[in-house]
């Protein structure tokens, strides 16, 4: 789900969310509305979860201070996430991962990653994908030697403390339509409650569509004077401006 990694398949991809729109009722699994495939569930999972970081951030951000983000902790290949795997491949991955690509991880290392996030000063950011650059600090063996946070060697997931880095964020992540249409549904699913927000300028809003990478920069403007409550989306980065409805149900 992002810039350099949209090529890994099977690809995700949400389509018009189906599944979400008739609350995945059978026979529709998946969020795209097509049947049950397992690996892509997961990818489409992540993505769900990356835009809806997102969503908060614009949403909730500037009112509350509160930072919205998504990490890539990097390859856990040794997790249980690939316990119903074949043995071979359970045995090899991890080997695989170590020693060809460098984009092994650690569970401790990627727990490591997520305190990261939450403690390091530089994290306060908000509405950003991190990601780590270099190497794995672990199980790579003498090859592997840290240096000033960087490891030598391979490429990957991998990297010390000081390899933090910003990670681009691919087109359907910052597709704010499918986002928007991803938090009301999903909202409905679950019966989830979010804050009203109190400020006069970010009330009940919505994002507007950009090509722009910052979509985040948006001016939010309550208006009052047409009989049904809508907003004034401004999209900073390309001045480019849309009034939204509001439903007050």
């Amino acid at each position: 789900n992002t810039v350099g990694g949209g090529g890994v398949y099977p690809i995700a991809d949400l389509h018009e969310l189906d599944g979400f729109r008739t609350g995945f009722s059978r026979p529709i699994q998946m969020a795209d509305g097509y049947g049950f495939d397992g690996a892509k569930a997961y990818n489409d999972s992540k993505l769900c979860l990356m835009m809806l970081a997102n969503f908060l951030h614009t949403k909730y951000h500037k009112t509350t201070g509160i930072a919205f983000s998504s990490m890539y902790p990097g390859c856990i290949a040794e997790s249980p996430l690939f316990r119903e795997k074949r043995a071979w491949f359970r045995k090899y991955f991890p080997i695989f991962m170590k020693f060809i690509t460098g984009g092994f991880v650690s569970e401790h290392e990627a727990g490591q990653r997520l305190f990261q996030v939450v403690h390091d000063p530089r994290c306060v950011k908000s509405g950003v994908y991190w990601s780590w650059n270099g190497g794995p600090r672990e199980g790579r063996g003498a090859e592997a030697i840290e240096k000033g946070g960087q490891i030598s060697g391979g490429g990957g997931a991998g990297g010390g403390w000081d390899s933090i880095f910003e990670n681009d964020q691919s087109s359907k992540v910052l597709n704010v339509d499918t986002a928007y249409t991803l938090f009301t549904t999903a909202t409905r699913i679950t019966g989830a409650e979010w804050p009203y927000e109190q400020s006069e300028h970010y009330t009940n809003y919505v994002p507007v569509s950009s090509s722009s990478k910052h979509t985040n920069e948006l001016e939010i403007k309550k208006s009052t004077t047409t009989t049904t409550p809508v907003v004034q989306v401004t999209d900073m980065t390309n001045s480019t401006t849309t009034v939204v409805p509001v439903s007050t149900t």
